[in-house]
């Protein structure tokens, strides 16, 4: 069965920070992997969509390596929503190691890692998921921005937050976050 990765709008973030990424993969015919896939778009981290992600490692997912890759960054969103940071890096980090190049497990990263302080890998992790091209790319900018200002770049975090806003108009974090900023010509 082939994956088919589809882009998916993230839901209203919260009032902090984002608590996802963007869910990946809706497979043809692999109900527990669409399950899974359903429960990280809607944000519903309970024990039925974890039992359904675990599920579709073990039975759907175990010999499709893009559909595995796709099952872990999905339930490592739903780790996120959780708060279990621990357990979302190391899905994020078991997707990579199959997959590279998968762009949604390095925004995972890191919105994890500048959550927990850690700027400067917040950073390199955003870059890597803006290169490989996120679903999300305002997201990656936002991160990126934020992770920026706590380190003293504020040209670099303001064109971020700039970019941000650019990716996404309509949506009032990057807005609030500029509101902060006040440019001054010499």
């Amino acid at each position: 069965m082939k994956a088919l990765l589809l882009a998916v709008s993230a839901a209203a973030l919260a009032a902090t920070l984002p608590a996802s990424a963007s869910a990946t993969s809706l497979s043809y015919g692999n109900q527990f992997t669409n399950a899974c896939y359903e429960a990280a778009v809607m944000k519903r981290a309970n024990d039925s969509s974890f039992a359904m992600c675990n599920t579709a490692l073990t039975r759907e997912a175990s010999t499709r390596g893009d559909q595995r890759v796709a099952v872990l960054v999905n339930r490592g969103i739903l780790r996120m929503v959780a708060r279990d940071s621990k357990g979302a890096l190391s899905d994020f980090d078991h997707a990579l190691a199959l997959d590279p190049t998968q762009s949604e497990a390095w925004l995972g990263k890191a919105i994890e890692h500048w959550k927990a302080g850690d700027s400067a890998n917040a950073i390199a992790f955003a870059d890597r998921a803006i290169r490989l091209r996120t679903l999300k790319p305002e997201l990656a900018y936002l991160i990126r921005g934020l992770a920026n200002e706590e380190r003293g770049r504020v040209k670099a975090a303001y064109a971020d937050l700039k970019r941000a806003r650019e990716l996404a108009p309509d949506w009032s974090r990057p807005k609030e976050e500029l509101a902060r900023y006040r440019v001054v010509r010499r």
